[in-house]
Order: C-alpha cells, then sequence, then structure tokens
C-alpha cells in the first residue's frame, strides 16, 4: 500500500512537471520580445521614429516582414506582405514546398520530392483559406504608395530569380547537416536582394539566415 501512494505521487509529479515545461517553452517562444506585435494603428509610431522615407505621413503604404507561427508556437514560416495606408493587404510573397507533379503547395512537407517555389499573391494568403491572422511581425519599409509599390516590384523580381534557381525543398523544412534552403530562406533572400536589412522573428527559424540568390 505505502508502495501504490509513492508510486500515485511520483506519477503526479512527473506529469507537474512536463506541464511547467511545455507552459515554459511556449511562453519562452511566443512573447513580443522574440515575436515583435505589429498592429496597423502603431505603423505610424514604429515607423516615423526610425524611417527618413516618410514624407506623406497619411498616405504611406509598408512592406512588413510577418510570420504565421507552426508546430504550436516553437517555429514559424516567415513571409512578406504589402499593405496600403488603411491597413488593407495589397501583396504577399510566400516561400511553399511545391508539389510538381500535381501543381498543388504544400504547407507540411513532409516528404521528400518537393520543389521550393515563390508566390506572389495579391491578397491575405491566409484569410482567403480561413484562418486566422497573424499579428507577429516586423516593419521593413515605408513610403507613399507608388514608392512603395515600385520597391515591391523589385521583390517580385528578386522572387523570380529564386524560381529559376530551382530549389529542392528540404524534408520537414530543414536539414541537419547541410544548410536549408526553405520558405524562410526565401524571405530572407528577397528582403537582402531589395536592399533591406532584415531581423529574425521567433527563436527556431530553420532557414533563416540561408541566401538563395548567390553572388
Amino acid at each position: 500500500m505505502i508502495k501504490s501512494k509513492f508510486t500515485f505521487k511520483k506519477i503526479i509529479k512527473e506529469i507537474l512537471i512536463v506541464i511547467f515545461t511545455f507552459v515554459f517553452v511556449y511562453f519562452a517562444f511566443n512573447n513580443t520580445y522574440i515575436r515583435p506585435i505589429l498592429k496597423v494603428e502603431n505603423y505610424n509610431n514604429i515607423i516615423n521614429k526610425n524611417s527618413s522615407l516618410v514624407k506623406e505621413k497619411n498616405t504611406q503604404w509598408h512592406i512588413n516582414k510577418r510570420e504565421h507561427k507552426i508546430v504550436m508556437g516553437l517555429t514559424g514560416h516567415t513571409y512578406l506582405e504589402m499593405i496600403n495606408e488603411n491597413g488593407e493587404v495589397m501583396g504577399q510573397i510566400h516561400g511553399f514546398a511545391y508539389d510538381p507533379n500535381t501543381g498543388e503547395i504544400i504547407e507540411r512537407a513532409m516528404k521528400a520530392g518537393y520543389k521550393l517555389k515563390v508566390f506572389a499573391f495579391d491578397y491575405n494568403y491566409y484569410l482567403s483559406r480561413g484562418k486566422k491572422e497573424d499579428v507577429s511581425g516586423i516593419p521593413l519599409y515605408s513610403d507613399v504608395a507608388s514608392n512603395t509599390i515600385s520597391m515591391w516590384s523589385k521583390a517580385k523580381i528578386c522572387a523570380a530569380a529564386i524560381d529559376i534557381l530551382d530549389y529542392n525543398y528540404p524534408k520537414y523544412g530543414f536539414n541537419f547537416i547541410t544548410e536549408t534552403e526553405n520558405s524562410n530562406s526565401v524571405s530572407h533572400s528577397i528582403i537582402n536582394c531589395i536592399g533591406l536589412k532584415d531581423k529574425n522573428i521567433g527563436l527556431i527559424t530553420p532557414g533563416e539566415n540561408t541566401n538563395l540568390i548567390k553572388p
């Protein structure tokens, strides 16, 4: 009987340790320091402090780096978006695993054989699929509409340059030994290609420092 009580207490203790560890890890990976919150009403405050590009405060458009969290927020998929002065998404650029045989976008590359392909949408990709809009993100560029659209056009050219290189998409989205070339590499490479400064979102983001557009 004593042994039974000891075993029960031990099981409860181990369950509590697991729960505490999970909660600690979750909040360590999901907080405003690791994943900055980017809200429309905060754009002017964030950008006007650090940018000399804003010429017409009330008509500025923005290019942001955003993140769609995956694996319960332990990692994520980064992408670029352009929004107008009203906070409406005018375009997004994503890198996805792509099945060349079926022409399908694969959001979870659980096997090998897929290609890395860049997609430029003229709308919010995730909202169009009925998913909750992401809030994690950082501002990259802000200017009047014409200049921002011009910068976005450059981003599309960089995206096309990545597609031409015909990269394979790694199984599970990352490589252990060789350099990881995935969707996070796409956003990083495009940001560098158009001459902006990249900054990581999250703690574990495989491929975040891989430049796909070689000199």
